[in-house]
């Protein structure tokens, strides 16, 4: 499912400040349970932007996407978000990418904002990135 540019992930449940994906329902039965919740539950719903590749690792791995104002995700794959790789913008100039909203927790590749040509390089370093929020999104 997706819309306006994002793409639905997981459902999440929240204790303290960890989030923590919610079981499938073939894994509730897996592990002999029934699908039932007793009691109130409250569920968080994690919509992760279009075009934000990962590798195995759950780190983000590059960004294929057409927006300018990327949002990097603190959870995605029903799993928390370690880092952006190494040349994650790989070829992109400023004009495609103007800001990079971080959330706190995701490690920065050195790297990270490094393109194929020394001018698209120098361009993103100049680029907007901030951790603007310290909720998850």
């Amino acid at each position: 499912m997706s819309a306006g540019g994002y793409i639905f992930d997981s459902w999440y449940t929240k204790e303290g400040d960890d989030y923590t994906a919610l079981p499938t329902k073939d894994d509730v039965l897996a592990a002999g349970g029934e699908g039932h919740v007793n009691g109130d539950m409250v569920l968080y719903g994690n919509l992760v932007m279009e075009g934000i590749t990962f590798d195995s690792n759950n780190n983000i791995s590059g960004y294929t996407g057409s927006n300018s104002f990327v949002v990097i995700p603190t959870y995605a794959n029903r799993q928390k978000v370690g880092a952006i790789n190494g040349h994650m913008f790989q070829g992109r100039t400023q004009e495609e990418i103007e800001a990079v909203y971080l959330p706190l927790g995701v490690q920065v590749s050195a790297n990270a904002f490094r393109s194929m040509d020394d001018e698209p390089y120098e361009a993103l370093n100049s680029a907007t990135w901030d951790r603007i929020y310290d909720e998850d999104v």
